[in-house]
């Protein structure tokens, strides 16, 4: 019940993925494909808020969240494939749908501690430094 029609929303970001143009680098597309997924109108964002607060910040819920992360990452990882011409199940793959995840998850907890943060900005800039890596931060 907490989750929506999240089926449905995950069936709408893979006919965005089959919407990106060929030439589109493949980071690019994912980071516009996933920024369009979280997208929401400002009137719904402080009931998104609450909704996310609640499912990130109560164990049971995350726990139960595992069933929808499948799924999510099983689109990402199955467009990141297709372009890769490589199997969904392959290493890369996964790794890109684990990585765009914790990306994803991390820009939510931001903007939960940060109220007056732009969510669509957040996950923008999370896939963006994913994009590019983070050697450009200097090495430690």
């Amino acid at each position: 019940m907490v989750w929506g029609d999240f089926d449905a929303a995950v069936m709408r970001m893979r006919a965005h993925f089959a919407t990106m143009p060929a030439d589109l680098p493949m980071m690019d597309a994912l980071r516009q494909a996933v920024v369009t997924f979280n997208a929401l109108p400002p009137e719904q964002a402080p009931q998104h808020r609450q909704r996310m607060a609640l499912i990130l910040g109560t164990p049971t819920l995350f726990a139960r969240s595992a069933v929808r992360f499948v799924q999510w990452r099983g689109a990402v990882a199955e467009f990141a494939a297709g372009r890769l011409g490589q199997q969904p199940q392959h290493l890369l793959p996964r790794v890109i749908g684990y990585s765009a995840l914790g990306a994803a998850l991390a820009a939510y907890e931001q903007w939960l501690a940060e109220e007056s943060s732009n969510l669509s900005a957040l996950v923008d800039e999370a896939f963006r430094e994913m994009a590019v890596g983070f050697d450009h931060h200097g090495r430690y």
